[in-house]
């Protein structure tokens, strides 16, 4: 999963691996953007397929912004639901084992 950089007009002209400043949107590998970047034919650009593909993206925005929130202290963790708590846990832990597992084989994520 990269982490894009964008020009002024929004559109990517940079894909790290890892976060930096500048480079701190992450992105899901199969975007149409990254894919376009890449130059990778999009199988299926349908408006339909390119909504339900940004689905992911969007649950990581709202992932990062609670996260920033949080770090704010703006909101607590504990001020939402318990289900969400749990979800938003189970996903950083997944996160953190994907991100341990390509640390150890030493693979790149692009």
């Amino acid at each position: 999963m990269p982490y894009a950089r964008r020009n002024d007009l929004g559109e990517i002209v940079e894909l790290r691996r890892n976060a930096d400043s500048g480079a701190d949107e992450f992105i899901d590998s199969n975007n149409p953007e990254v894919m376009a970047f890449l130059g990778i034919e999009i199988p299926n650009s349908s408006p339909l397929s390119l909504l339900r593909g940004s689905d992911t993206e969007l649950a990581r925005v709202v992932e990062d912004l609670i996260k920033v929130l949080v770090r704010k202290h703006t909101i607590s963790l504990t001020d939402l639901p318990l289900a969400a708590q749990g979800k938003l846990a189970r996903r950083e832990d997944i996160r953190q084992r994907i991100n341990a597992d390509l640390t150890i084989a030493g693979k790149d994520l692009l």
